[in-house]
């Protein structure tokens, strides 16, 4: 089980010869747009202009209305 979903900046995506006639984030909302959490896309983290670190199992509170929130629960390194 996951709380919330959040996926980075899809940069420099092309559509196969045999066309998926969707966007990525179609792609998603259609696997997991029934889920009861927020989701995020094009989150400003990965390989696009802004490269975000996002630290590995750490605890987090993720607010997405209409803009977006990270707060970190603990420290990133101890």
């Amino acid at each position: 089980n996951i709380n919330g979903l959040i996926i980075g900046e899809l940069i420099d995506m092309k559509d196969q010869e045999i066309s998926f006639g969707k966007s990525t984030d179609d792609i998603i909302m259609e696997i997991c747009g029934t889920m009861d959490i927020p989701i995020v896309t094009n989150f400003p983290c990965g390989h696009g202009k802004y490269q975000a670190t996002l630290p590995i199992s750490l605890p987090i509170e993720l607010c997405a209305d209409e803009t977006v929130k990270l707060k970190f629960l603990g420290p990133a390194v101890n």
